[in-house]
């Protein structure tokens, strides 16, 4: 707030049409202006600056507008007890920009809105969203834990209320499930009736935990940490008392493994001459069957073609065969190997090897004493070539000798040119620029420096 004039006896700010409360995360900060700290919801808003004095008053306004948030609860239903043929309402308000959506699960399913007996309905306030869920003609079936998750571009949270519907105990159908040796496996029992007196499972008729790596909670559920497939594999079976009730569902469970990709035999070396054969390997050391592959180069899919294919060995290895490797094909390849748990990756980087070519040939120069000169030279190639410059040993080109025995005036720069500065009579002859990587023959020329 920037006010001109003289005298400005008085400055006060308003938010939304009411006094500005400072404070806290709201101070003053040199008279003229207002300092938020840690931006909130509820900060947003028209803030309005008052200046007056005995003769005349202004004002100014700001908006504060603020960008996408990520859900929050508002309120919640929390635990409800009904009777069967009763009905409940289910609420949850939830604030977010842009508005969150709405849906209900029960036991984790989807909650089926076409049936009559459930109506769902939502109302809008600005970035506030109030949903109410109504189920009347309760039924047994109905309690259990009632899930509202609100989503928007920004985030997602879920809300769990558990509805507690009057009766003997019930638990639902537990599908058969495959879980992931080593890592740790929960096993949910969804319970309804009420009350109930106690939840707990059994294995081979011994009731759990067994072992310091099961644990029973409180609603129900059953963890396995460090899942084995010989102690952990088997049918299990939740049971749920009443006074005068019991109630009892079996799980099947398999232990799968995992697959894994042998990194001893995923390897590519250093890299292959361009125009040989070459291939990777993606060997399965250990993963249950049937095993899935999928090679990637780059990140993008790879399918055969041409100059590559995919073959399989047998159900744990899969090839990736070049016929002629070809300089586009250098980059990051992957194999992935799935299972029906889990899913592991291993890349490597494919390097093709290529023989220097010029990219600068040197040539003959003529210079006159006392000058400096630049013989210029490079090479590409893969690996990166290494340059090196050698005199010959007398006026003929036979033997020849580092150029660094020439004196201090002679470098080869970064380029890999060789300068000399100054060059002296004695200084002239033939060059010889060689450049080499270990693929290929070496590559040279001898060049004539004149010095007149």
């Amino acid at each position: 707030c920037s006010p001109e004039g003289f005298p400005q006896e008085t400055i006060h700010w308003l938010k939304d049409g009411e006094p500005l409360q400072v404070g806290g995360r709201i101070k003053k900060s040199g008279g003229r202006s207002i300092l938020i700290q840690g931006v909130e919801r509820q900060d947003r808003g028209m803030y309005q600056c008052l200046v007056h004095n005995m003769e005349d008053a202004a004002q100014g306004s700001s908006q504060l507008k603020l960008g996408d948030a990520a859900p929050r609860w508002v309120e919640t239903s929390g635990p409800q007890v009904v009777s069967p043929g009763g009905s409940v309402m289910l609420r949850c308000v939830v604030q977010g920009a842009p508005p969150p959506t709405l849906s209900w699960t029960l036991h984790n399913t989807p909650v089926e809105i076409q049936d009559p007996r459930i109506q769902a309905s939502e109302q809008v306030d600005k970035d506030i969203v109030m949903g109410t869920l109504n189920v009347s003609q309760i039924r047994i079936e109905d309690g259990g834990l009632w899930q509202c998750i609100a989503n928007n571009r920004a985030g997602t949270v879920s809300n769990n209320d558990r509805l507690n519907v009057r009766g003997p105990p019930a638990i639902a159908p537990m599908a058969p499930i495959s879980v992931v040796a080593g890592r740790t496996a929960t096993f949910p029992c969804q319970v309804s009736g009420y009350p109930i007196v106690s939840i707990y499972w059994e294995k081979n008729g011994v009731v759990l935990p067994v072992s310091q790596r099961q644990e029973v909670h409180s609603n129900g559920t059953l963890e396995i940490r460090e899942v084995s497939r010989e102690a952990d594999s088997g049918k299990y079976t939740c049971v749920a008392k009443a006074e005068a009730h019991v109630a009892k569902a079996d799980l099947h469970v398999e232990v799968m493994v995992p697959p894994h990709i042998d990194e001893r035999l995923f390897s590519v070396g250093s890299g292959f001459p361009a125009g040989s054969r070459a291939r990777i390997m993606c060997v399965v050391e250990r993963g249950d069957l049937p095993l899935t592959f999928t090679w990637a180069h780059d990140g993008q899919s790879l399918a055969p073609g041409p100059a590559l294919s995919i073959r399989s060995l047998d159900e744990y290895t899969s090839v990736l065969l070049f016929t002629s490797v070809r300089p586009e094909d250098v980059g990051e390849y992957s194999c992935s190997v799935a299972n029906a748990v889990a899913q592991h990756t291993r890349s490597t980087q494919l390097l093709v090897k290529m023989a220097p070519v010029w990219r600068e040939m040197p040539q003959d120069k003529s210079v006159v004493v006392g000058t400096d000169v630049t013989l210029g030279c490079s090479a590409r190639g893969s690996p990166t070539p290494t340059v090196t410059w050698r005199r010959a040993d007398g006026a003929l080109p036979r033997q020849y000798m580092p150029v660094q025995e020439l004196g201090e005036n002679v470098r080869i720069i970064s380029n890999s040119s060789l300068s000399i500065l100054g060059v002296r009579r004695d200084q002239g002859g033939y060059f010889l620029c060689s450049a080499s990587n270990g693929v290929g023959s070496e590559l040279s020329k001898a060049v004539h420096l004149n010095i007149k």
